[in-house]
């Protein structure tokens, strides 16, 4: 019952990350539309390279609200990284600092 519910509520987040990731996505390409349509920000227009740049980017997320759900999990995951930079760095010199007391013990 409990997996159900979870495996329901995990729809529901990935549902909403799709969403989220839609409608930024669309407002981002309405503005870059915009802009691209305005002959007064580009002159002569688009350049091939920009073109396929923005082809190439434009493929690369077109998979974005599969993995919305992954990616969100992915940086709640992380967020928490810099707490465990800190207490490896200070396990790290603890290890150190207990490795010259034991040379020093055997060869002082």
């Amino acid at each position: 019952m409990r997996a159900l519910a979870a495996g329901r509520q995990r729809g529901a987040h990935r549902r909403l990350w799709a969403d989220i990731a839609r409608a930024e996505l669309s407002s981002l390409l309405k503005t870059l539309l915009d802009e691209l349509a305005d002959p007064r920000v580009h002159g002569f227009g688009i350049s091939e390279d920009g073109i396929a740049m923005l082809h190439e980017s434009s493929q690369t997320l077109a998979n974005l609200e599969d993995h919305a759900f992954n990616l969100a999990r992915a940086a709640r995951a992380l967020a928490n990284l810099p707490d465990w930079i800190t207490a490896l760095s200070k396990a790290a010199d603890e290890a150190n600092s207990a490795a010259n007391s034991l040379a020093d013990s055997r060869f002082g």
